[in-house]
């Protein structure tokens, strides 16, 4: 009898056992709230070739900046979708931007019109914007988007990035600011 007993106890400590591994072993999920974009200025070059970027504040007026010191950070901003506040970021899984889609209110040149979308023409971290997409699981933690090739005239741009999720689309916009050939 007492070798049922500790065969029985064995099994039911082997069952919770594996209970606690299965539930701490699953990934947390992050889903996408918001996102927020800023406006940088490239300042110089690294060693290693990459380029330093300073934060520009200019709230209430126009900034004007070339084409090619010119980068825009977008910021994610995620929540937690589930409990299991504890795991490790490692085994987190963020919701899955699918699209990017970025536009301007005045034409950037004959090809990219008011209103298309100017990812074809812009790069995020070096890469186009779609190999980036395909490249990495996710959008990495805020890209700086930079454009390829400057603008036919010099104006005053309004530029909307939306990120598309399979469940919905976070838009948020630059204002006032002057792209510089």
């Amino acid at each position: 009898m007492r070798k049922k007993i500790t065969v029985f106890a064995g099994f039911i400590l082997m069952t919770v056992g594996f209970s606690m591994v299965n539930f701490s072993c699953r990934a947390k999920k992050y889903d996408l709230e918001s996102i927020s974009v800023s406006l940088w200025r490239a300042t110089g070059l690294r060693a290693d070739g990459s380029f330093i970027y300073d934060p520009v504040y200019n709230p209430n007026g126009i900034t004007a900046i070339t084409f090619d010191s010119l980068a825009i950070s977008v910021s994610g901003n995620y929540t937690n979708s589930n409990s299991l506040s504890w795991e490790p970021l490692r085994r987190s899984k963020h919701e899955k931007v699918i699209d990017i889609i970025i536009t301007s209110n005045k034409n950037y040149n004959a090809k990219y019109p008011a209103g298309s979308n100017l990812k074809g023409i812009m790069s995020a971290n070096g890469k186009t914007i779609d190999a980036m997409l395909k490249y990495y699981s996710n959008v990495p933690p805020d890209p700086f988007y930079t454009f390829n090739t400057p603008p036919e005239t010099e104006e005053v741009h309004d530029i909307t990035f939306i990120y598309r999720t399979k469940k919905q689309k976070f838009i948020d916009v630059i204002k006032n600011v002057k792209i510089l050939k």
